[in-house]
Order: C-alpha cells, then sequence, then structure tokens
C-alpha cells in the first residue's frame, strides 16, 4: 500500500500569499502610483482653479486635503478590492484543499486499518464480522447494510447490517444482483429521495416514509458479488460517507474473492471433480487424525463389477452416470462422521470411524440393498458392486488396511461378485473370507 502523503502543516497554510497573489502585487503596486500621479495632478488643477492666491505651505496643504479626498474611493475600488476578493477566494480554495487533503488522509487510512483487519480473518464469516465494524464506523452511526450474492450468484442475501439509534434502515429486498441497478451497472448510485421519479423502484417509502440512499458496488476479480447501501433521511443523505464506504466495498470486494477462491481451490483439491466425493488426499487427512487421536475405525473397499463391459456397451457417458449413482447412493447410506472417497476409475473407499468390521458390513449391506432402487431412478444401465471390509485391529496405518481391505475385495469378486466379504487376517494365504450375502 503506497504511504500516505504527508498532511499539510499549519505553516503551510499560514506562510506567503499563494503564488496568483504575489504575481499581481507588483501589477497593482504600479497601478497604485499611477492613481497616485493621475490624483496628485487632479489636485494641483483643483488648487489651482480655486485657490490660485495661495502658495508656499497653504498651496501644498490644500494639494494634500485634495489628494486624500480624491484617492482613497479609487484606491480601494481598483486595488485593495480585487486584492482582498482574490485573497478570499484563494483562501477557499487553500480550505477547500486542505479538506480534500484531510479527506484522502482519512480514507487512506482507513483503507491500511481495514486491510490489516480483513488479514486476520480466515474465513468469510470472520471477514464479515470485520466489514460489519467498519460500515458502522464509516457510516457514523447510520444505517447500512451489506448483501452479498451465493455462489451461484442467483441470490443477494444480507450479510451484515448497522442500525442506527436516531435512524431506521430502509433494507433492500431486491433479492438479485441482476436486479440492482448499483450491481448490474457496477457503479456507484446516489439517490436523494425516494419520492424522485429517477429513484431506484426498491426504495418503495411504504410506511418508512421518504429517505436517500447511496449504493456502492462490491466486485471480485471482475464479477459483482454484491452491493453495499447506506441510507438516511432526505434531509441528511448517507453522502458524506460516500469516500469511506468506497473503500469499504473495494476491500470486501478483494478479501471476499479471495477467500471463496482459496475455498474453491481448496475444495478442487480434495474432492473428485466428477462425483463430489473426497479423494485420496482429503481421505488420508481425515483418517490421519483419527490416528493421531487413538481412533479405531473400519474401512470398505468399493468396486463396480463389469465397470469396462459397461462402458463399452453403453458409452462412457454412461459409466459416468453410474459411478455418479453409486456415489450418491454411498453417501446417503452412511453415517455424517464416516469419509466416502473416490480413489480413482470404478474404485470407492469408505472410512467409518469408531466401527468395526461387522458394523462396517452391515452398513454396505444397506448400500447394495438401496442401490437396486437408486439404479432404477436414476436409469442408468443395471450394474452392481463388491465390497471388502478391515478394521483398524489388522493394520497400524491406513495403506496397509486398504490392502487387506482390498484382498477381501478381491475375494468377493472371486466368490462370484455382488456381495460384502470381511477380511480375518492382513496375509492372503490366511484370508478368512466370510460371504454376507449370495449372488442376486
Amino acid at each position: 500500500m503506497a504511504p500516505a502523503s504527508r498532511p499539510p502543516s499549519s505553516g503551510d497554510l499560514d506562510g506567503p500569499p499563494s503564488a496568483p497573489v504575489v504575481d499581481s502585487i507588483p501589477r497593482r503596486f504600479a497601478l497604485l502610483l499611477c492613481l497616485v500621479f493621475a490624483a496628485e495632478v487632479v489636485a494641483m488643477l483643483v488648487v489651482d482653479h480655486f485657490w490660485p492666491a495661495l502658495t508656499g505651505m497653504g498651496a501644498a496643504l490644500a494639494d494634500a486635503a485634495v489628494l486624500v479626498a480624491l484617492l482613497p474611493a479609487p484606491a480601494y475600488l481598483l486595488l485593495v478590492r480585487p486584492l482582498v476578493q482574490r485573497l478570499r477566494t484563494e483562501q477557499r480554495a487553500v480550505e477547500a484543499e486542505h479538506h480534500a487533503l484531510g479527506q484522502e488522509i482519512a480514507r487512506r487510512e482507513l483503507d491500511g486499518r481495514l486491510y490489516r483487519a480483513l488479514d486476520m480473518a480466515e474465513t468469510e464469516g470472520e471477514a464479515i464480522a470485520v466489514l460489519r465494524r467498519a460500515i458502522c464506523e464509516a457510516a457514523g452511526g447510520g444505517p447500512a447494510e451489506l448483501l452479498l450474492a451465493d455462489s451461484s450468484n442467483a441470490h443477494l442475501r444480507q450479510a451484515a447490517a448497522c442500525e442506527s439509534e436516531e435512524g431506521t434502515l430502509h433494507a433492500c429486498d431486491v433479492g438479485s444482483p441482476r436486479r440492482c441497478p448499483a450491481a448490474r451497472h457496477g457503479r456507484r448510485l446516489q439517490f436523494d429521495d425516494s419520492r424522485l421519479m429517477e429513484a431506484c423502484p426498491r426504495m418503495s417509502d411504504g410506511d418508512r416514509g421518504a429517505h436517500a440512499a447511496v449504493c456502492l458496488p462490491v466486485s471480485a476479480a471482475g464479477r459483482n458479488v454484491g452491493v453495499l447501501r447506506a441510507t438516511g433521511p432526505v434531509a441528511s443523505p448517507p453522502s458524506g460517507a460516500v469516500p469511506s464506504l468506497e473503500v469499504i466495498a473495494a476491500q470486501a470486494g478483494a478479501r471476499l474473492g479471495m477467500l471463496r477462491a482459496m475455498k474453491a481451490s481448496a475444495l478442487a483439491a480434495t474432492t473428485d471433480p466428477l462425483t463430489g466425493l473426497c479423494n485420496r488426499r482429503s481421505l488420508e487427512d481425515k483418517v490421519g487424525g483419527w490416528l493421531e487421536d487413538g481412533r479405531s475405525y473400519a474401512v470398505v473397499m468399493a468396486d463396480l463389477d463389469h465397470f469396462k463391459e459397461l462402458n463399452d456397451t453403453h458409452s462412457h457417458a454412461a459409466g459416468d452416470r453410474a459411478l455418479k449413482t453409486f456415489a450418491r447412493t454411498l453417501a446417503r447410506c452412511c453415517r455424517p462422521d464416516d469419509v466416502v472417497a473416490r480413489m480413482g476409475g470404478e474404485e470407492f473407499v469408505v472410512a467409518l470411524p469408531l466401527a468395526d468390521s461387522s458394523q462396517a458390513a452391515a452398513a454396505m449391506e444397506r448400500v447394495r440393498t438401496a442401490l437396486v432402487d437408486d439404479i432404477a431412478r436414476a436409469g442408468v444401465p443395471t450394474f452392481t458392486a463388491s465390497f471388502g471390509i478391515a478394521d483398524s485391529l489388522y493394520a497400524d496405518d491406513l495403506e496397509s488396511l486398504l490392502k487387506v481391505a482390498d484382498e477381501a475385495m478381491y475375494a468377493a469378486k472371486r466368490a462370484g461378485r455382488d456381495r460384502v466379504v470381511i477380511a480375518g487376517a492382513g496375509v492372503e494365504d490366511d484370508l478368512v473370507v466370510r460371504s454376507l450375502s449370495r449372488v442376486r
């Protein structure tokens, strides 16, 4: 962030006159000399005409008296008044510049404070809490609100609001970014009276009375994601808060855009794009947390039977629909704390915390039963799945346990597919296989 410019000191404002006034002094002085000379000539002519007998001191006094009578009015009109007016004009310009500099300093100070505060916010909720405090401070206690679009950018919701003791917030019920003129056009709009023809149609008075409003779009990565609104009485519109609200709108868009991008990136890094389930990395992270806590768990390896034939016979699109259907069935039949992941291709893993092999087998039996109805509702080609199960009593780490469950799954394949098999040991030669179902 660029450093704030140095505020003007009192010496800057109380120093010598500004350049235009200084430049005009020689011209004004020359004019004054000409004026004095002309007045002296007139005075001499007057004395000679009216008092021709006066000589010496008497003539000099009469000349001075006439000069004093003639000089003040033209000197004031031609010299003093223009200089005073010029000085007043430039004083007002200096005051306006000083005010503008003060506003710029305040704006940069707010920008820095808000940047530091938002930098500490790690979630969107924390960022919105910071923004609410900033909005209330910038609005001077006046009513204001922050409306943000949801992930689909189809709906606007009030994310933060600041009520005032003196006035009531005229909340906007626009509902959609497309229906908000400020968000749609991406520029600030100010309405001084809701009764005027050119006022926003969303500013219906109703029983709340006429009011003024200023609306600023909140943009992230070139996309309007919300609007910042401040309202007030017609006699006192919130125009004075606009510079600060512009800073808040800009910072809000930048920070919320970054947080949402980070969230989407993190989700993409831990989620299977086709099914929306966890991927292997996410599965390992979550099970790693269970291992650190010393929690027992069971894992299930699941594989769609004859999936290559399904792809070759009905197309890859049908295969993708089959994978999505199976993923939805797994997620629906498992507990909220269970981790359902796609390992790749047609292989899936379910990790069940605080469960043993028998409990996991019962859960997979529910999946097998529900899968028949889900396939019919989805209209995908009929398919089945085989399941292999092992729990943490047989291995100390996830990788080893997955190998045991994988061996059990292939045992289910060899036994006829479409069944759940529990592994009783980690060595294939000693694998104890118990079929929990028969081929339908």
